[in-house]
């Protein structure tokens, strides 16, 4: 940590790990679990491991975007943000937005449909 209580370095690692481990865990639970339990579970199995699955997962997702996002807006000043910087901020929210979407209301009806069907 850097002498007078400078935070900034520590906080974009922080931005940094919490970006990266979503981004890591959105393209393992997409294109890699997704695809071997498809493959090499029966059906019933692979509804019941998707129903334990993906609650965590969107919520995770839910509360990364969140820390992103608040991290981000606190780094910046909103009279001085350029495009890029409010583009960002604006994609963040949008990311948060349908992250909660999916976690509060898309995802448990999902599960409830398909157990139905079971």
């Amino acid at each position: 940590m850097e002498e007078g209580g400078n935070l900034g370095g520590l906080i974009k690692m922080v931005h940094l790990l919490v970006l990266s481990g979503a981004w890591g865990m959105q393209m393992w639970v997409t294109f890699v679990s997704g695809f071997l339990l498809f493959r090499g579970l029966p059906r019933h199995t692979f509804g019941l491991a998707q129903s334990k699955l993906f609650p965590f997962y969107f919520h995770i997702s839910m509360g990364c975007a969140f820390i992103n996002l608040c991290i981000l807006a606190s780094q910046h000043a909103w009279a001085q943000l350029t495009f890029w910087e409010a583009s960002q901020l604006y994609l963040l929210f949008l990311s948060l937005t349908l992250a909660t979407v999916n976690a509060r209301w898309l995802e448990p009806r999902t599960t409830a449909a398909v157990s139905l069907e079971a």
